[in-house]
């Protein structure tokens, strides 16, 4: 399973671990809940959206698990308490007794209701960094503070979208840090997770947060759209330009028919590039200058090597091969003879990694980058869900 998405399922099913039950009934429950859960999270794959959506109030998901989060609680009050609760026949919660002559003695007070909400909150303040969602639930604790009655505190819970608060506002703190790791140049791959920060900023509800998902959808598909044909458009422009560069040296510095083949290789590029170029504009309408002052699409023409694991730092080559690549690209592309191209001298050179210290620079630059990395929120939680599978597996 993709290790974010492991991050958000767990976030949904580790509540009901902070629960001391014993009726087996409700055990059985809560474990048929969590694998409902985790198989549903691994059949999305690194889709967040489908899982988030599927976990957003009004999903038959989260409606699970809150009912079942609300039977717990009372079952594990009831227990502590010696009632010996049957959460199949919500033993544990009595409600309201409308007929008799004091119905105020069976109806629990607000703060024992939002009591409710305490194992959630214990347990996103494990994980160190959830702080927004910490502070939504300890928001959500202080209307007990502003009203003793159920009612009131009822119409301030949804006048204030307190309980949403709690799912957007988690929300943000688990978008927020992975997008914190991932690479921020890497609009195609983070997307999808910047576009989810932004609207759980701004949705207040769950109407908004449906029509804002939706939009969402569809931008996430334009992005794309626009960003990987360009990609493989930069990598084919590079492509095509060491190769011409290679045919220029083998023609340059051979005779017979060295030379032939490297003049030979020169003319089959140039056609190729001038085909490649008129797509560019026809079908993408775009350029080469487009290209290189996108600073991710630049980068693919760098060969660039990820350090880490989300992409954030990254092994490239020299950045004068941009102008190198722009040198040749135009060379291809304009209408001068092969022979006048030959005989000029070319200002700028394709620079090519070094075999003989690439072990060593690489070894090096992972050392600076896992320091770079360490302090990040992401890591940091990764290890927490490395630690979380080791005590599943004793």
């Amino acid at each position: 399973m993709d290790s974010v998405m492991k991050m958000m399922a767990d976030s949904y099913v580790s509540v009901f671990d902070n629960y001391n039950l014993t009726d087996p009934d409700l055990l059985a429950e809560i474990a048929a809940f969590k694998k409902e859960v985790y198989s549903f999270a691994e059949s999305c794959g690194s889709d967040l959206m489908k899982f988030t959506s599927a976990m957003q109030q009004g999903g038959e998901l989260l409606a699970k698990c809150s009912d079942l989060n609300t039977r717990c609680f009372y079952a594990d009050q009831a227990d502590k308490n010696g009632g010996g609760s049957n959460s199949s026949s919500n033993e544990g919660y009595q409600g309201v007794d409308y007929d008799s002559e004091h119905p105020s003695q069976t109806v629990i007070s607000v703060k024992e209701y939002l009591e409710q909400y305490r194992p959630g909150y214990e347990e996103i303040k494990k994980a160190g960094y959830r702080t927004g969602g910490e502070a939504a639930y300890e928001e959500l604790f202080r209307v007990a503070n502003r009203t003793d009655d159920m009612l009131e505190a009822q119409l301030i819970m949804e006048k204030e979208r307190l309980l949403f608060k709690i799912v957007s506002e988690d929300a943000l703190d688990i978008f927020g840090a992975v997008l914190e790791a991932m690479d921020p140049l890497n609009v195609p791959v983070s997307a999808l997770t910047n576009l989810n920060v932004e609207m759980y900023k701004k949705v207040n509800s769950d109407e908004e947060l449906t029509y804002e998902s939706n939009l969402l959808e569809a931008k996430t598909a334009q992005v794309i759209a626009w960003y990987i044909p360009r990609m493989n458009i930069a990598a084919l422009i590079a492509d095509y330009a060491t190769k011409f560069q290679m045919a220029k040296r083998a023609a340059r510095l051979n005779d017979g028919s060295a030379a032939k083949t490297g003049l030979e290789s020169m003319a089959k590029l140039r056609a190729s590039a001038k085909r490649l170029n008129q797509l560019m504009v026809e079908d993408y309408n775009t350029s080469l200058n487009t290209i290189l002052t996108d600073q991710f699409l630049s980068l693919q023409m760098l060969l660039p090597k990820n350090l880490d694991a989300m992409g954030k730092y990254k092994q490239v080559l020299h950045p004068n091969n941009l102008r190198a690549i722009k040198e040749l690209w135009m060379e291809m592309i304009s209408d001068t003879s092969l022979i006048d191209i030959l005989s000029r001298e070319q200002e700028h050179v394709l620079y090519a990694s070094l075999n003989k210290t690439a072990d060593a620079v690489m070894r090096e630059h992972r050392a600076q980058v896992q320091r770079a990395v360490s302090q990040l929120k992401y890591y940091k939680y990764e290890n927490q869900l490395k630690g979380f599978c080791n005590k599943g597996e004793e």
